[in-house]
Parts: structure tokens; sequence; C-alpha cells
């Protein structure tokens, strides 16, 4: 099984065109790093549908019901802020639909 560095350097490798993504996010505001989270901020962790074989991942629920994977610095986060709440991807996708419908 893979450490959670080790399949994040492998994935990110794999796929440019998401690091590309994800870093326009950023740029915009809409994702955050967990280094810029301050522990009183209220935040949105996302999880994915499946362990992906991440040493230490546990399972949780979306507020859909969705059973989703959080890794292991994903649950120290946790742990650190007092706000926070647990997202599958499709209700990610849509608070993120939704906040830039907002915006305009």
């Amino acid at each position: 099984m893979p450490s959670e560095q080790e399949y994040a350097q492998r994935f990110f490798r794999d796929n440019p065109d998401v690091v590309e993504k994800l870093k326009a996010m950023k740029d915009k505001g809409i994702l955050s790093d967990a280094s810029d989270v301050a522990d009183s901020d209220a935040i949105t962790i996302v999880g994915g549908p499946d362990p992906r074989g991440i040493v230490g991942s546990k399972q949780v629920r979306c507020s859909c019901g969705a059973a989703i994977w959080v890794s292991p610095s994903s649950q120290a986060v946790m742990a650190r802020v007092r706000k926070y709440t647990v997202s599958c991807l499709a209700c990610a996708m849509a608070m993120v639909e939704a906040a830039n419908q907002a915006k305009q």
C-alpha cells in the first residue's frame, strides 16, 4: 500500500491537467491549502469513494449519506479545526458551482 505522499506524487505526475485546474481554483480563492486554514475557519474536506490503498485512510459519511474515505492528512486537519464539513466529490462540486454562481 502506498503512503499518502507516494499516492499524491504519482497521481499529480500522471495528471498534470488536474494540477493546473487545482492551481487555478486556489488562485481564485475557491480552494485553499490546509496550511492556509486557521483553526477557527469553517472548511469543507472532500473525501473520495475509495481509500486508494492509502495507509491510514478512514471511512466517513457525507451529509448526502455517501460513504467516503479521508486521508491521514485530512484527518489531522479535522482534528485541528473546530468547524468542518466532510463532503463527497459530487456535493463538493455542487458547492463550488453554487459559490461561482453567487459571485456572478
